[in-house]
């Protein structure tokens, strides 16, 4: 996994500048590679191949096709200004300048998706801005008049790569939902394929599933929230009514006990 072996500390305040990547105007460039796209693509194969997956983008990352097991990194998405507007353990709840609220969006303190303002670098006006580029540096001017500006030694260098993709099916892990990124849930590993897993959250349908590579950020061990004292969601309805399950879920997640459900071993974190 992406992340630290211990949560990094939070220093950051409430209606601090910094700027960060507009998440949107990422997505924007992926669309072509959507999940959904991805499945009608292959609906008439059981399984993706491996070079198939490998040709999918990813915004943060890929694999070098010149040397397996090689991360390398490409950006995709523009930088804008932005507020904090929450801080939960190691994230916090971002909000472009010129956006409102449903337009927010979550970053963990050590992500590589933002920086301190003034950086140097021209910052764009938010997706979808509706107002000419005058009209933007006017804001631009307004939004950081008077506020103060997130100190650089609040942002922490993220963790370096992993080394591969380590992942096997019914692997435990805990998971952001990307349909509410505010929320991180208990998940299990439904599929790996190459470098690509399929994110499975426990006790709910098929439907909240997606694929992901195996260096995302969005994916963290079990006991991550409890160590970041950040609060995890409880598994879905259908784990209580599941047979199989012989312990409540508050033992199997509170307790991370390993004994009654497989985890994601240390030697996938990074160092």
């Amino acid at each position: 996994l992406f992340q630290s072996l211990v949560p990094p500390p939070n220093y950051f305040e409430v209606n601090t500048i910094l700027e960060a990547e507009d998440q949107r105007s990422a997505a924007l460039v992926l669309n072509p590679y959507s999940n959904d796209l991805i499945k009608a693509r292959y609906a008439n194969n059981s399984t993706i191949s491996n070079q198939q997956l490998l040709e999918t983008p990813c915004r943060r990352s890929s694999l070098n096709p010149h040397s397996s097991g090689t991360v390398r990194r490409f950006r995709a998405a523009s930088f804008s200004l932005a507020r904090v507007i929450e801080t939960c353990g190691p994230r916090l709840r971002i909000r472009l300048v010129g956006t409102d609220d449903r337009n927010d969006y979550w970053f963990l303190v050590d992500s590589d998706q933002i920086r301190p303002y003034p950086s140097g670098s021209p910052l764009q006006p938010p997706f979808g801005y509706m107002h000419n580029h005058l009209v933007w540096n006017r804001t631009l001017k307004k939004a950081t008049e008077g506020t103060r500006f997130a100190d650089p030694s609040w942002f922490i260098s993220q963790p370096p790569d992993p080394e591969d993709n380590y992942f096997q099916v019914n692997d435990k892990l805990e998971a952001v939902d990307r349909r509410n990124t505010q929320l991180i849930c208990p998940a299990s590993v439904g599929a790996v394929n190459g470098h690509h897993i399929l994110i499975n959250f426990d006790g709910w349908s098929g439907a909240f599933d997606y694929w992901a590579r195996f260096d995302s950020r969005e994916l963290f061990p079990v006991g991550w929230c409890k160590s970041a004292n950040y609060p995890l969601q409880p598994p879905g309805p259908n784990v209580i009514r599941s047979p199989i399950i012989h312990s409540t879920p508050s033992f199997l997640y509170a307790h991370n006990s390993v004994s009654q459900a497989p985890s994601i071993s240390p030697k996938y974190l990074s160092k």
